[in-house]
């Protein structure tokens, strides 16, 4: 294996100044571990995130407009129906209209450096969650350890470091939270960790994030804690449960994992207990709940589904784990998100099988129904199934977590990060901020399939969807949605490639070559794409985002972009490539 040259971009037109190939060393080294390479984020104003929520006829409006740039921001909303108001963060809040419908509200945002505006769509109807959600989950953090300390430190992080304004939005509890049964709906309560959840709910809301929680059918959750059913009507564990004096924790009664197996509370138990822990999650204010066993069968789904629709709250349910993909069908009209897989792990063979094998799951998700390829692992971690006070740096290099990061954005997958906010170095924060490939998770179809609606653009060598953005004409952005895998785009490269992927201007694009042919995409247009190539030739995965403004002119319908094999910086203003990959000799 050896590393392919880099090469020019292809000339288009008048687009890219020829200059622009002198700034790329020859090879172009590896990124040292830590250090930012995506861009800074702007000063300029920015309206970021999705633009579209989903709600329940009447049920409760929370959304934290995602605003970038530099403070002090006006943020402007009009077009609000009755009962919704904005404050002057940018937080929109009230009731829902009990009328079913899309309400569209302007979007406008300044600061001394100048201004963006947008379209924000309320939708009430049936459909939660109606883009991938993006958050943090305890799991891979403080696991064992989380408390309600953590959890709100973690929501101010959010905040502090800006990742609230760039669509970041879920703080989700894991397993490892629950004490005993007890109150009015003899529900889980919590530990002694947390102390008030009702206060805690609130006070995430208030700084403009959503709240979650985890739990199981089971009598018993993974981590030893007790879940959704119970072996009597007096939820009594004794004959299940390990010896006081062999607890880790005091309620983690069954031991840690696989302790719930050999207990034999990995089922679900004669008492269903379910639907009085979803009255109280609403109550305490959670806008989320994670269940995991497994397999995830119908029938119990479908019960859990009966439970958070009748609590009284918009809840959105993510399957977890390892969906069996001969029921996806049923599942996916049950639930928000399922889990394609088991738990993801810190390494490139784990993260690597896993999202280059979710090709078939794709056909199946619909805005507010998602494929979960499971958390991100990025930054610095915890070990599950472990009281984490200190994290490590993932293992994975800095170009596998570029790879990781797009390939679940082109995946449409939910973003749920899991790491240390605290400590955050500066490359991961640009992963995370990274706007027009985080924009290209939220985008707009109601399937993968062009005979569902979609709206699909093909060139032969990929096809296309139209992503969020191109208000008021600004405009128009696609990405490829098959080809997902195989050799499908390098073949269409050209013959005679040989699989080095050798670029050499626009009258020989050879490897992952892109035509600009795409319907509507013209030169006042910004076109985003990402994609990946066949793992027999350039191995990995490229993206490229490239904005075509108005002013510049000579691109025609016809011109293509070549991709360089290796690329990783900003150049020429709004070219943003992220890419490392090796090519086979």
């Amino acid at each position: 294996m050896r590393l392919c040259r880099l090469l020019c971009l292809a000339a288009i037109g008048s687009a890219v100044p020829s200059a622009v190939c002198a700034d790329f060393p020859n090879p172009y080294p590896a990124p040292v571990s830590g250090v930012r390479l995506t861009p800074e984020t702007s000063p300029l104003p920015s309206i970021n995130g999705a633009r579209v929520l989903g709600v329940r006829p009447g049920a409760e409006v929370l959304f934290q407009v995602p605003v970038s740039g530099e403070r002090p921001m006006q943020i402007r909303a009009s077009g609000l129906p009755a009962g919704v108001k904005m404050n002057s963060r940018g937080l929109i809040s009230g009731k829902a209209p009990m009328r079913k419908g899309e309400y569209r509200v302007k979007l406008q945002a300044a600061n001394r450096h100048g201004k963006d505006a947008g379209e924000w769509v309320l939708k009430v109807g049936d459909d939660l969650c109606l883009t991938p959600p993006m958050g943090w989950s305890s799991w891979y953090s403080y696991s064992e350890a989380v408390g309600q300390d953590q959890v709100l430190k973690t929501a101010r992080l959010f905040v502090e470091r800006g990742l609230v304004n760039h669509g970041w939005t879920y703080i989700n509890i894991d397993d490892c939270w629950q004490g005993k049964r007890g109150g009015k709906n003899f529900s889980i309560q919590p530990n002694k960790r947390f102390p008030d959840m009702k206060a805690m709910c609130r006070a995430i809301h208030a700084m403009g994030l959503k709240a979650g929680i985890y739990s199981t059918p089971w009598m018993g959750t993974y981590a030893g804690f007790i879940g959704g059913s119970a072996p009597d009507k007096k939820a009594d564990y004794a004959g299940l449960s390990i010896p006081e004096k062999d607890r880790l924790q005091e309620n983690q009664i069954f031991g840690r994992y696989p302790g719930v197996h050999r207990r034999h509370a990995d089922r679900t138990g004669p008492v269903w207990l379910f639907d009085r822990d979803a009255r109280q999650w609403a109550e305490w204010g959670f806008d989320y709940v994670k269940v995991d066993w497994k397999p995830n069968d119908v029938p119990t789904t479908e019960r859990i589904r009966k439970a958070l629709d009748e609590s009284g709250r918009d809840i959105v349910l993510s399957l977890s784990n390892a969906a069996p993909y001969e029921h996806v069908e049923e599942l996916s009209r049950l639930a928000n998100l399922w889990r394609t897989t088991g738990d993801i792990e810190d390494h490139w063979g784990s993260v690597s099988g896993i999202g280059f094998s979710q090709e078939r799951w794709q056909k199946h998700m619909s805005p507010g129904h998602w494929n979960d390829p499971d958390i991100l692992q990025v930054g610095k971690l915890g070990k599950p199934n472990r009281p984490n006070t200190a994290f490590v740096q993932t293992r994975l290099s800095p170009d596998e977590q570029y790879t990781h990061v797009t390939l679940w954005c082109l995946l449409s997958a939910p973003l749920i990060i899991s790491c240390d906010l605290e400590n955050i170095d500066s490359f991961t924060m640009g992963l995370l901020t990274n706007d027009e490939v985080i924009a290209v998770d939220p985008g707009e179809f109601p399937g993968m399939d062009e005979g569902a609606g979609g709206r699909f653009h093909g060139s032969g060598l990929f096809q296309y969807r139209r992503l969020q953005g191109g208000s008021e004409g600004k405009s128009e952005r696609y990405r490829p949605v098959r080809s997902l895998s195989g050799a499908g785009p390098l073949e269409a490269c050209g013959p005679g490639n040989g699989g080095r992927g050798h670029c050499r201007g626009a009258q020989q694009p050879r490897c992952g070559h892109v035509p600009l042919h795409q319907e509507g995409v013209t030169p006042g247009m910004r076109a985003g794409f990402i994609g990946m190539v066949s793992p027999g030739g350039c191995s990995g995965i490229f993206s490229l985002i490239a904005e075509f403004r108005r002013t510049r002119a000579g691109l025609k319908p016809e011109h293509r972009i070549a991709f360089p094999p290796v690329f990783s910086d900003l150049f020429a203003g709004r070219f943003i490539y992220r890419y490392r990959g090796r090519l086979a000799t």
